[in-house]
């Protein structure tokens, strides 16, 4: 209330072959714990692969974490999920979002696969609950689900944790939503145009 205190040791390193800068992208209560996430490799001095769990004390790997950048961190009707440009925890093959399972990182039943342009940079940058749902937002061109169903999203989708919503196929082929809030009776997102 009058002063900043550090957490431990604090955070340290960056995944390998993630961008050279280090720092935590977002963080969420989960149960009594702090989650951060980001493209940091250790904290507290141990290694957990860009997301940590602080118990008010000292820092915790949450699994194998990831191979690269986790962007978002949300819970959902009590379960926590991360997403990120990521695509494997440990040897679990993923795609951009999981979640956690107690002990590892699990399929979180939607993937976000590559798209057409393999050039494209596809990630998961933002997790809400909002009215019920998961939303997620970020550099997203298409979502699978279910036995095999894959849908165009372009930006952003809501699942409900077996179907999902593509919100009339995004808004735009061009653009990557990074935030999501709801506002009185609407929604609202931030988007911006690809590496602009």
């Amino acid at each position: 209330g009058t002063s900043s205190d550090a957490l431990g040791a604090g955070l340290s390193g960056n995944i390998p072959n993630t961008a050279p800068i280090m720092y935590p992208h977002q963080m969420t209560q989960f149960g009594n714990d702090l989650i951060v996430c980001g493209n940091f490799l250790q904290a507290g001095g141990q290694t957990v692969n860009g997301i940590a769990r602080w118990d008010g004390a000292k820092w915790h790997p949450l699994g194998a974490g990831f191979n690269s950048t986790v962007y978002s961190v949300g819970v959902y009707k009590g379960e926590l999920y991360a997403g990120g440009d990521f695509t494997k925890s440990g040897a679990t093959t993923l795609q951009r979002i999981a979640r956690w399972a107690g002990a590892a990182w699990v399929d979180a039943g939607l993937s976000f696969p590559n798209g057409s342009n393999p050039n494209s940079y596809i990630f998961v940058h933002t997790l809400r609950e909002i009215g019920g749902k998961l939303f997620i937002a970020g550099g997203l061109k298409k979502v699978s689900f279910g036995s095999g169903t894959t849908l165009a999203c372009n930006g952003i989708v809501a699942f409900d944790g077996q179907q999902v919503d593509v919100l009339k196929y995004g808004i735009s082929n061009s653009y990557d939503v990074e935030a999501i809030v709801s506002f009185g009776k609407a929604i609202l997102i931030g988007a911006g145009v690809i590496n602009a």
